[in-house]
This record gives structure tokens, sequence and C-alpha cells, in this order.
């Protein structure tokens, strides 16, 4: 992981085995977004995918659009080797959906983000998915390196 991660940082590139092309975007417009990204739902075959879309604005320095693309690349290839049941797998990169060209392609999670499945479902036992949440970070913090996912939060 540390020489996959080395590399994407160094060179800013992603093996072409991750790249998926034959994806249709759902819509024209984002269903929700966070910080650095927003989320559109689309299809590959009969799967529904989560397409999570980089925000490269044109006016930023070009200094700036490295570091994200960088940034962007780092996170594909640490996340496509991540292994368990609770963290969502990364099926592939797409870079022709979208003008500003860099989307990460996950599955769809139909259930939504945990705060809105909570308000549908309050009588769920939220114990359960706080431990899941825990169990997933465990993991994480305990790959040797450690990964640090730094923006956790319900939606």
């Amino acid at each position: 992981m540390k020489y996959l991660k080395a590399t994407g940082k160094r060179f800013h590139t992603i093996p072409p085995s991750l790249f998926m092309n034959k994806i249709t975007r759902n819509g024209n417009h984002a269903l929700t977004g966070g910080g650095f990204a927003d989320i559109y739902k689309g299809t590959s075959g009969d799967m529904s995918v989560c397409l999570k879309v980089l925000r490269v604005h044109l006016a930023e320095t070009e200094e700036k659009k490295r570091r994200i693309i960088a940034d962007f690349c780092q996170e594909a290839l640490i996340w496509t080797q991540l292994r368990h049941p609770n963290i969502l797998p990364l099926l592939g990169v797409n870079t022709e959906l979208f003008p500003s060209g860099f989307c990460l392609v996950s599955p769809w999670m139909g259930n939504g983000d945990i705060v809105s499945f909570l308000k549908l479902n309050p009588n769920h036992d939220k114990l359960q998915p706080i431990c899941e949440i825990m169990a997933g970070l465990e993991y994480l913090h305990t790959l040797p390196p450690p990964i640090v996912h730094g923006d956790i939060k319900g939606p």
C-alpha cells in the first residue's frame, strides 16, 4: 500500500485497470455533496453506483489543481486496496462523465446516509451502526501505515 500511495502522490497517475467507462449518469444534478465533491447516482450494467465527482474550479491556480489531482489519485489508489465489511469498496474511476474529469465510483447505498436512515427508521438499534463505523475506523487505523479518514460525519 505504501508504494501505491507514493506512486499516486508523485506521478498523479492511476492504473488503467481502475478505469470504468461504461457508466450512465442518472440526471444532471448532484443529489448531495460534501466539502470537496458532489454525489450523483449512476448505473453500470444493471448495478446502481455512486459517482463521487471531485470539484475542480476553473479559477483555481495550476498548483492547487495539481494538488487536487494528486489527492484524487492517492485516494483512489488507497481506497481500491481496502477490504472490510464496513468500508464501501471502490469499483473504479471515471474521467469522461463530468467536465471536471475526476469521478470515484462505488456501490450505491439505497438507504442513503446514516442520518437519513435513522430518521426514516427511528426504532432501529442505534448502537449497531456506531459499532460498525467504529469497526471500519479501527481497520483503517491498524493498517501499516494507518489511514486517517479525516471526514467522518453522518451525512
